[in-house]
């Protein structure tokens, strides 16, 4: 056995009812932020993890941008909207990305997306980008 997986061979899982999510205007905050690297690509992604207010089962939805940062970015024109400033040429940490976002609250429009999982026709919550916006 291989120490590594002695863990994750005792994590328990909770089967949960789906819950669907309507199109339409959203709000919730930015619960967890993660940093989704591919080395061998040389290009990484910022995962945002929002739990919806607005739905009773208060559902989380995933959405990430590429990590790369400048005024036309994903990632940068966010960080504008949050209310950080930066230039060409800074160095912005991942902290620094987790505190610009954790735990803010964003209005957001979601659509629906059939996508073809393992033969089985699903339909997944996406959040709009262009719609985000921080509230408070």
């Amino acid at each position: 056995m291989q120490k590594e997986n002695l863990y994750e061979d005792r994590e328990v899982f909770i089967a949960k009812e789906h819950i669907v999510i309507p199109d339409g205007k959203h709000e919730g905050a930015i619960t967890e932020i993660k940093l989704r690297k591919y080395p061998e690509e040389s290009y990484a992604y910022v995962d945002f993890y929002v739990t919806l207010s607005d739905i009773k089962e208060q559902p989380v939805i995933k959405f990430g941008v590429n990590a790369n940062i400048s005024d036309m970015s994903k990632l940068g024109l966010m960080m504008v909207k949050a209310g950080y400033t930066f230039k060409a040429g800074d160095e912005i940490s991942f902290g620094t990305i987790k505190d610009t976002f954790l735990l803010k609250r964003i209005e957001f429009k979601t659509i629906n997306i059939q996508k073809l999982v393992k033969g089985q026709k699903m339909e997944f919550a996406n959040i709009v980008f262009e719609t985000i916006e921080f509230i408070e």
